[in-house]
């Protein structure tokens, strides 16, 4: 796969290495000046419905394609829905599908961008998957439909300000990594996520012992101090597919801090 293009020259563990430095070399667009945050964010109109991974480790594809369905919403002013399948049969085409699809953001991005999208009807997702099986490539066809769709990934500059996050949904969705377990204690029905004393820690332990769930962020409400997401979960979990963290929680359980990212149209 190609190296990440904002980052020309650049390894992987460079880019881990020094988030800051990258994120000014990336060329990022300059952050939104310092005026009052509005007090409610709510981009989720952006986005297509809610989706359901399913019992696949996909949630980066869906937070990936969420980023990518509010780019195009943005640009167009019409709604798209973008195909998570398609991004996953690109990484494992040819090859057998492994038991545990986990995957960095950053190699999502990658197909993002080499490969760009194509609409759900075309390439639908599959909720279960029988791990071992032959992935099929999508076709030349499919592929140059999708590269018709040019998005560039940009990660946002290391910060522990959670303001900093918010001024971003100021223009689009980002895509954060939480240190919480995938669909299990810390999620409630309810759709708000906190750490539970004893079981789902926060901080460095939490980022230590929990695998990251990708999301993408939605919006904010300094009122109630809580972000908003989209989930991965179907539209019966949380309300209507969307979840809540405070503030605090995700200051504590928002991975590495500063492992945040957003896509527009290149």
């Amino acid at each position: 796969m190609t190296s990440l293009r904002p980052w020309p020259g650049l390894n992987r563990r460079q880019l881990l290495a020094a988030p800051l430095a990258l994120a000014t070399a990336a060329r990022a667009r300059p952050v939104v000046p310092e005026l009052p945050l509005p007090p409610v964010v709510d981009l989720s109109a952006l986005l297509g419905p809610a989706k359901q991974q399913g019992d696949r480790m996909t949630c980066a594809y869906f937070a990936a394609t969420a980023l990518a369905e509010a780019a195009v919403a943005r640009q167009t002013g019409l709604p798209v829905i973008f195909s998570e399948q398609y991004l996953t049969d690109i990484k494992h085409g040819g090859s057998r599908l492994p038991a545990d699809e986990t995957v960095d953001l950053y190699a999502v991005m990658d197909i993002v961008q080499d490969f760009g999208m194509v609409p759900a009807s075309a390439r639908p997702y599959l909720q279960k998957q029988v791990p071992g099986e032959l992935v099929q490539r999508p076709d030349a066809a499919l592929l140059a439909l999708g590269k018709q769709v040019k998005l560039q990934m940009y990660m946002l500059p290391y910060s522990y300000r959670i303001e900093d996050l918010q001024r971003r949904m100021l223009r689009r969705p980002a895509v954060v990594g939480l240190a919480l377990p995938h669909n299990a204690a810390g999620w409630r029905d309810d759709g708000l996520v906190e750490p539970v004393p004893g079981l789902v820690p926060s901080g460095e332990d939490a980022r230590e012992d929990f695998p990251n769930h990708f999301v993408a962020v939605t919006g904010y409400d300094l009122r109630q101090q809580m972000f908003h997401f989209r989930n991965s979960w179907g539209a019966d979990w949380g309300r209507g597919g969307y979840g809540r963290i405070s503030f605090a929680t995700m200051r504590t359980n928002f991975w590495a801090h500063g492992d945040a990212f957003m896509l527009a149209p290149a």
